[in-house]
């Protein structure tokens, strides 16, 4: 009877891990949703790999620009202007996909780079009282690549933009996960 009852005790206590380990992307993405809603740019900072996010980025951006160079290889300046615009992306990139530039924009609630610090700090505001999700409001996929990987995409989105336009988050631990790419449209 011990044994039984242990056994089972043992089954439920698996299948509990299980479920949370298999659902604990879904409560990561919401998370993030939470702390961008709510402007709490520390707790959305600990979810995003910024290294990681800033390569992925880089490289889709080199990626869209690489077939323009191969076109451009017969005017020398044109090539050196194609150049130090990869050049500028990538700087661009670095300067922007920051956690200080994140803090600050969801603290601001906007999303335009000031290249001035501010003389004093605005004082926070509470957020503002959630409207009821429109009519045309998508719904969010999510599409587990590999054990580790899950992407979210809006599959609406997807078929206006010709691509898997989306975000990919990577499992860091058993079941914590952090924005580690974004698929930009192609």
């Amino acid at each position: 009877m011990k044994n039984r009852l242990f056994a089972a005790a043992l089954a439920l206590i698996l299948i509990a891990v299980g479920g949370y380990w298999h659902y604990s992307p879904y409560l990561a993405i919401r998370s993030l949703q939470q702390a961008a809603d709510a402007g709490d740019a520390e707790r959305f900072n600990q979810q995003v790999d910024y290294p990681a996010l800033r390569e992925s980025l880089k490289g889709q951006m080199t990626a869209a620009i690489a077939p323009d160079l191969d076109k451009l290889q017969d005017n020398p300046f044109s090539a050196l202007g194609a150049s130090l615009g990869m050049a500028v992306v990538n700087q661009l990139v670095d300067a922007l996909v920051r956690p200080e530039v994140v803090m600050r924009m969801l603290a601001e609630r906007q999303a335009k780079p000031t290249l001035a610090e501010p003389r004093e700090a605005p004082a926070p505001q509470p957020p503002a009282p959630r409207a009821e999700p429109a009519a045309d409001q998508r719904d969010w996929q999510l599409v587990r690549l590999d054990m580790d990987r899950v992407v979210v995409f809006q599959e609406e989105q997807t078929a206006v933009t010709g691509g898997p336009a989306g975000l990919v988050f990577v499992r860091s631990g058993f079941a914590q996960w952090r924005l580690s790419e974004i698929r930009l449209p192609r």
